[in-house]
C-alpha cells in the first residue's frame, strides 16, 4: 500500500512546530559581551562601596578608642607649668580686642575700665539692707568647720545674683560663699557636674528663696529675674585671664579643670572666641553696673591677695552676720571640693 504524502507532511509539520515552541521559550544561556561588561562594572562599584562603608566604621571606632585612651592624656601632657603662671604669653591675640573695652591707653587696667563705667557704685550700708530684709545669723556658737551647708526655708532669702563673665572664677567664689555663710548657692544652669561635685543648689529653683546667691553669666539671665532681683554681686577678672580660662574649659570637653592644648591657640576658632568673649565681658559688666539695683563689685585678683577681707565684704552685702570662724575656715580650705575645678 502506498503511503499517503499528506500524512508525511503532517508529521513533519508537528515536529517542526514543537521545535519552534521550545526555541521560543528557551532562556538565553549567557549574556552578550556588552551586558557582561556592564554587570562587572556594577559589581565592582558595589564592592567598593561596601569596603568604603566598612572602613569608615572601623576608623570611627579607632578614633573613639584613641581619643579616650591616648589623646586625652596627650592634651594633659602638653600643659606646662609656665603656661599656668604666665598665661598672657599664649594670648597675644587678645591684646587688640581687649583694648576696645573703653580703654584710651594700653596701660589702663580692667579696674579702671570698671570704674569708668560706674556712675555710682556706693554699697548700701548694712543698716539699710536690714531695714528691707531679715538677715540670717548662723553658727555663732558652733565649731564652724564642722557645720554642714544647708538650704534656708523657702522664701526666706532675697534673690541676689552672682554675675561674672565666663572664666572669672564664679564657681570658686560660690564655694567660698558657701563656706563663709553655711548656706548653699544656686544657679540658673543646673550643671550636673557641679551637682555631683557637691554644689547641691544647682538643682534648686533659683526663685525658691532657699539659696544665698544665684550664679549667672548672661544678660538674658539677669533680665529674666530683674523684677525680683534684690542685688548683684559682680565678680570681675582681668579679661585676658578670664578669656583663656573659659577657652580652656570649652576646648577640654567643657570641664572646669580642663586645659586646652597649645596648638588650639593658633586656630581661627581662638581668634573668633577672643573677639566674642571680649565683647561679652564688657556687655555683662556695663549692664550690671548701670542696672538700678544694689550691687557689690568684687575683683578676682583681690580674692587671691586678700581673701578674708573680700569675704567679709560679700557676707555683709548679703545681709548676713560676718562670722570670723567661718571666714577663717573658708580661708584655710579655699579650694576643698573645688580642687577638681582648678579655677585659681
Amino acid at each position: 500500500m502506498a503511503l499517503r504524502p499528506h500524512g508525511h507532511d503532517h508529521c513533519a509539520h508537528n515536529t517542526e512546530s514543537r521545535r519552534t515552541w521550545r526555541n521560543s521559550n528557551a532562556i538565553p544561556s549567557r549574556l552578550n559581551p556588552a551586558q557582561q561588561d556592564q554587570k562587572s562594572i556594577m559589581m565592582l562599584i558595589q564592592s567598593y562601596l561596601y569596603v568604603l562603608m566598612a572602613s569608615i566604621v572601623i576608623m570611627f571606632y579607632i578614633y573613639v578608642y584613641l581619643d579616650h585612651h591616648y589623646f586625652s592624656k596627650l592634651r594633659a601632657s602638653n600643659f606646662s607649668t609656665e603656661r599656668t603662671t604666665n598665661p598672657t604669653r599664649y594670648i597675644a591675640n587678645t591684646v587688640d580686642v581687649v583694648r576696645t573695652l573703653a580703654t584710651p591707653t594700653n596701660q589702663l587696667s580692667h579696674r579702671e575700665v570698671i570704674n569708668r563705667m560706674s556712675l555710682n557704685l556706693s554699697l548700701a550700708s548694712k543698716e539699710q539692707y536690714e531695714n528691707r530684709t531679715n538677715p540670717v545669723y548662723l553658727g555663732a556658737n558652733r565649731s564652724i568647720c564642722d557645720v554642714n551647708t544647708q538650704f534656708m526655708p523657702a522664701g526666706s532669702m532675697p534673690l541676689v545674683a552672682l554675675v561674672s563673665a565666663p572664666g572669672s572664677g564664679n564657681t570658686w567664689l560660690r564655694y567660698l560663699i558657701e563656706k563663709a555663710t553655711g548656706i548653699y548657692t544656686g544657679s540658673v544652669y543646673n550643671d550636673k557636674a557641679l551637682l555631683r561635685g557637691g554644689f547641691l543648689g544647682e538643682s534648686e529653683d533659683p526663685r525658691s528663696g532657699r539659696v544665698v546667691v544665684i550664679k549667672m553669666h548672661k544678660v538674658q539671665n539677669i533680665r529674666s529675674i530683674k523684677a525680683e532681683l534684690d542685688g548683684i554681686v559682680l565678680l570681675i577678672r582681668n579679661p585676658y585671664s578670664a578669656i583663656v580660662s573659659d577657652f580652656n574649659r570649652l576646648v577640654a570637653h567643657n570641664t572646669h579643670k580642663g586645659i586646652a592644648p597649645a596648638e588650639a591657640f593658633n586656630t581661627s576658632y581662638w581668634a573668633q572666641f577672643v573677639t566674642c568673649s571680649a565683647q561679652r565681658w564688657q556687655t555683662i559688666a556695663r549692664y550690671c553696673i548701670e542696672l538700678p539695683v544694689r550691687k557689690l563689685v568684687v575683683y578676682y585678683e583681690d580674692l587671691l591677695t586678700d581673701l578674708p577681707q573680700q569675704l567679709r565684704r560679700v557676707v555683709s552685702f548679703l545681709g548676713l552676720l560676718v562670722d570670723e570662724n567661718k571666714i577663717k575656715c573658708a580661708f584655710q580650705d579655699n579650694e576643698g571640693i573645688l580642687y577638681f575645678c582648678s579655677l585659681k
